[in-house]
């Protein structure tokens, strides 16, 4: 990838960050990236990077080939795209700098196997949690009213979602196994689907979020690393945004958006080797 393709990768970045971040309007914001692709095109022929002195020249083009009011905007478009390539509050540097190549993989579903593999109860509400991407009130909350059987489904956030194959295998044999011995014979729709590990054969006493701090704290998870785990595992099987949504019902937050454009981290190595602001944080 050479310099123009990183650029202009840069620059879909910038105009993301601007369409969710800002109060202007469409066509604003086509001739704020209007203005930085002729900038962009400059660089590429002239072969220069961005920098004080190319952007000095630059602006010194427009000024002579602008009215004032023309100029004002270009450059105040220019001004925009150059701060936020440089400031803290760039949203690409923010994110990207929170998690490296490291806490990728961390977060892959690899790191999970041996977790997964052991057949227990604390098991199933880990892959619970996982498989579904569910909130601790969510699965606290679970009632049998919510599980069907027969289809494979659950409720969750207002919707039937479809149980993974090896997650509803796991269910079916914890109702068959366990779960029918502990108030079943009296059971009613509105009872808890997952119980509390002190379990009373002769009542559903619901589990608790302290009991499931516990539960995933004696396996070293936390619930966070269980849900990026499960986009980050989803990315990885080459699903994009809108599929992942939909499986999981859910909206995918901002911290995901980077490893669906650049999964290979090729653009932060990439500016690392060309862009200012990167030369000079990582001056010796």
């Amino acid at each position: 990838m050479d310099l123009k393709q990183i650029n202009f990768e840069l620059l879909d970045y910038f105009i993301d960050f601007l369409s969710s971040s800002s109060k202007k309007s469409q066509g604003t914001i086509e001739n704020i990236k209007r203005d930085i692709k002729n900038f962009l095109d400059y660089l590429a022929e002239s072969r220069l990077e961005i920098d004080e002195a190319s952007i000095k020249t630059y602006l010194g083009i427009l000024q002579d080939k602008y009215t004032e009011a023309s100029f004002i905007s270009k450059s105040s478009s220019l001004r925009q795209f150059v701060n936020w390539l440089n400031l803290d509050q760039n949203p690409f540097w923010k994110i990207r700098l929170s998690i490296s190549m490291d806490d990728y993989q961390y977060y892959e579903k690899k790191d999970l196997e041996k977790i997964f593999m052991v057949d227990s109860y604390e098991t199933l509400l880990a892959r619970a949690l996982y498989e579904l991407y569910l909130s601790f009130e969510e699965l606290i909350g679970l009632n049998l009213a919510d599980y069907n059987s027969a289809g494979n489904t659950i409720k969750i956030r207002n919707r039937d979602l479809k149980i993974p194959t090896e997650l509803a295998s796991l269910i079916k044999e914890f109702f068959k196994s366990k779960r029918s011995f502990y108030a079943l014979s009296s059971a009613a729709l509105t009872d808890p689907f997952f119980l509390s590990p002190a379990l009373n054969q002769s009542s559903a006493v619901r589990l608790t979020s302290s009991e499931l701090l516990k539960i995933l704290a004696t396996q070293e998870l936390k619930n966070s690393f269980l849900k990026r785990s499960r986009i980050i595992h989803l990315i990885e099987e080459g699903l994009n945004p809108d599929q992942i949504e939909d499986r999981l019902g859910i909206k995918i937050s901002d911290f995901f958006r980077p490893f669906f454009k650049d999964q290979s981290y090729r653009l932060l190595s990439a500016y690392n080797q060309f862009h200012p602001r990167a030369k000079l944080n990582n001056k010796p």
